[in-house]
């Protein structure tokens, strides 16, 4: 429970929650064991929606069904939760921080510290609203506007947390944040392209 006050304390005051550099293995313990009520509320979330609405079909409730209820859409959320929470959320962190201080030192010289202090600012800053309330997001039909409630909530963080942990200003670590999400966006629209002519001319 001290990882969920302290993920409160750094959604409610990133500037003065996150100064700390971790390495990357303290990082990863710092999620995990932050991820842990999540997931048990994400599961009983799901268990709910089993149980109480088990039989929920496209004929009987289009919405419904469309959002993935049922008993089936209940253990489809217990699984996404846990494949979410304990893999694919720690690996988009190692992913994006990676990526982050690729461009962020090389391409635009902008940062100035080494990767784990990147790291840090998305494992203990910028994943930590969007954790905290994961289970949010599998409360039927308002679970999506709290997932992006708290996506845009964790993206503020990052910004936060990035600035304090290579040293520069906030606008300065926004523009490095847009400026490597632009670029990754180009070259997947090119690789997209190029397969897609590939098959044209099969």
């Amino acid at each position: 429970m001290e990882e969920m006050k302290e993920g409160l304390n750094i959604m409610l005051h990133p500037g003065m929650s996150t100064k700390k550099t971790l390495s990357v293995s303290e990082g990863l313990k710092y999620y995990y064991k932050l991820a842990i009520v999540p997931l048990i509320l994400s599961i009983i979330v799901g268990i709910i929606v089993a149980v109480a609405l088990p039989n929920v079909t496209p004929s009987s409730n289009p919405l419904m069904a469309a959002y993935g209820l049922g008993s089936l859409g209940g253990v489809g959320l217990i699984l996404a939760s846990i494949i979410g929470l304990l893999v694919a959320n720690p690996i988009s962190m190692l992913i994006a921080a990676a990526l982050l201080q690729l461009f962020g030192k090389h391409l635009f010289k902008a940062y100035k510290n080494d990767y784990e202090h990147t790291f840090t600012a998305y494992a203990k800053g910028g994943i930590v609203p969007s954790t905290m309330f994961y289970w949010l997001s599998g409360i039927p039909v308002i679970g999506l506007v709290f997932a992006v409630i708290f996506g845009v909530w964790s993206f503020v963080v990052a910004i936060i947390a990035l600035a304090n942990q290579q040293g520069i200003t906030r606008w300065k670590s926004l523009g490095v944040v847009v400026g490597t999400g632009v670029i990754i966006y180009i070259i997947l629209f090119l690789i997209i392209l190029g397969v897609a002519g590939l098959f044209i001319h099969v």
